[in-house]
């Protein structure tokens, strides 16, 4: 006899009385009753697996869209690029409107800011430890100029020989550097101190007059290197010193001149890196490489996409392979469950409408003419066509084709892609595809809803919920039902353990007659 049986609330035993297994036939009972429960439970399990394949192709569709994008952009079939002969000599650049062309350069002088220095200098502590015979105070002027010498910014430094230093005098002139576009350092293993302009180019100039004390003049003898390499002293009131233009030919144009060492011309950006010892060819031209990697990257991931989206429509359904119930996949390994499962959600979306309408749509972006273009009018007149029919209308790409279309007529190419129509017929292929790749991934979202959302008002989404709503109140009246199980046999169990009783006394009764 099994002594078990446990409720939610108290321990019971059952059989004492009958010796039957209730909790087994219990089991058993409502075994038979779960089956509308476990169908419910399966037709949500197929409703959440169809779920996730429609969102799982809506991501797909988004990792699309960034080249999608691509095709639309003027920029990835306009854009130039720009070869440097000596590109450690002069490196280049071009933007998208530069012309094609050739060009020849050659740099005779790097553009160059001011540098001063002074001679040799003993640190002390202070200034009149620093420079014997300095005046008790010392002062000076520093004056920006403009390329026409007018003064743009003016400060006087006034300084005491007893108590500041040199370095004093190094951190005045720096509070001071953004008004006055200088820096100043010392530096005490050279012994030197060094003033420099913060740009390039002779169109800022400075003015530095001593005052009282001659500190600049004398004392450091602030000097600068022209342009020739002579030595030259940088102060005193009728002394201007500048920094240096480049100086550069340009096709055969000589001495021309700039403030810094990047200089763009017809929309081609030339950085001058060292002075040339023979002329640098650069050449300009179409970036046919730059329209081409465009083109395929899009072209594979369209091609990825069709594929998986013709997987699903042709996937063959395995109606044999329900989902797994709970007691099921207690029986089987994990092996046998994945195996199962694999089967269970395939097909799901076989000839699936929606999924047909989405792919036909798209196929047709790219595949219909674009209307009142005088040049190149459908893809396939630049080397994009359509397999065999096996293929479901993937793409195939003649590279050959494609870059003899984009040195033939750049612009008609990127007009094919990119050109913004009246309407839908007009529009280029990569305005027209952007827009109806955008309507599926809605499309989708609308059938399957977005994930983590609280409220999920698509249509799977609400036949979810009412599976839910219907499994709960199943599940209710399987425990309303198992509870009245249980009381018959409770009652079961009493009757027999009264007739037990009475059968006792019975027999106590007869026993005694005997």
């Amino acid at each position: 006899m099994r002594l078990d049986g446990a409720s939610s609330q108290n321990l019971r035993f059952w059989g004492l009385g009958s010796g039957l297994d209730v909790d087994d036939i219990v089991s058993k009972l409502i075994q038979a009753d779960r089956q509308p429960l476990e169908r419910l439970q399966q037709q949500r399990q197929l409703l959440l697996w169809q779920q996730e394949e429609y969102r799982a192709l809506n991501l797909k569709m988004r990792e699309l869209s960034d080249a999608a994008l691509a095709i639309r952009l003027q920029v990835n079939f306009a854009s130039m690029t720009a070869h440097s002969s000596h590109g450690d000599v002069i490196g280049v650049s071009a933007l998208p409107a530069a012309p094609s062309a050739t060009y020849t350069l050659s740099v005779e002088q790097l553009a160059d800011s001011l540098h001063l220095f002074s001679k040799s200098v003993t640190a002390g502590a202070t200034l009149a430890e620093w420079f014997e015979g300095l005046d008790e105070t010392v002062s000076f002027r520093i004056e920006r100029l403009d390329e026409d010498g007018n003064v743009v910014a003016e400060h006087g430094f006034v300084f005491s020989a007893e108590t500041d230093s040199l370095h004093d005098v190094v951190k005045r002139i720096n509070a001071l550097s953004e008004e006055l576009d200088l820096e100043a350092f010392y530096d005490a293993d050279l012994g030197r101190f060094f003033l420099s302009g913060r740009s390039t180019g002779s169109q800022t100039g400075y003015r530095l007059v001593d005052t009282e004390g001659n500190l600049l003049s004398e004392h450091l003898q602030l000097h600068y290197n022209d342009e020739t390499g002579t030595l030259r002293q940088a102060t005193g009131e009728d002394v201007i010193v500048r920094g240096r233009d480049a100086v550069f030919t340009l096709n055969g144009a000589s001495g021309l001149r700039a403030a810094g060492n990047t200089v763009t011309i017809n929309g081609v950006s030339f950085t001058f890196k060292q002075v040339t010892g023979q002329p640098v060819t650069v050449r300009v031209e179409h970036d046919i490489d730059r329209a081409v990697r465009t083109v395929k990257e899009f072209v594979e991931r369209y091609n990825d996409l069709l594929t998986a989206l013709q997987e699903k429509l042709t996937e063959r359904r395995e109606y044999k392979y329900p989902p797994l119930t709970e007691s099921q996949k207690e029986e089987l390994t994990d092996k046998e469950i994945d195996e199962w499962q694999k089967k269970a959600r395939s097909g799901l979306l076989r000839s699936d409408p929606l999924l047909t309408r989405l792919v036909n749509e798209l196929r047709s972006a790219l595949t219909s003419p674009v209307e009142g273009r005088e040049s190149f009018g459908m893809l396939f007149e630049i080397g994009i066509t359509t397999g065999p029919w096996y293929e479901g209308g993937k793409l195939h790409v003649d590279e050959d084709k494609l870059r003899a279309a984009l040195a033939k007529d750049p612009a008609g190419v990127a007009a094919l892609f990119t050109h913004e129509g009246d309407d839908s017929n007009s529009s280029g292929v990569g305005m027209r595809f952007a827009e109806a790749l955008n309507s599926a991934m809605e499309a989708l979202r609308n059938r399957a809803g977005i994930p983590n959302t609280p409220v999920d008002n698509s249509p799977l989404g609400r036949q979810i919920k009412l599976l839910n709503d219907r499994i709960e109140a199943t599940q209710e009246r399987l425990k309303q039902r198992e509870a009245a199980y249980y009381a018959r046999f409770v009652a079961l169990e009493q009757l027999i353990g009264q007739a037990n009783v009475q059968s006792l006394w019975l027999a106590q009764q007869f026993g005694g007659w005997s």
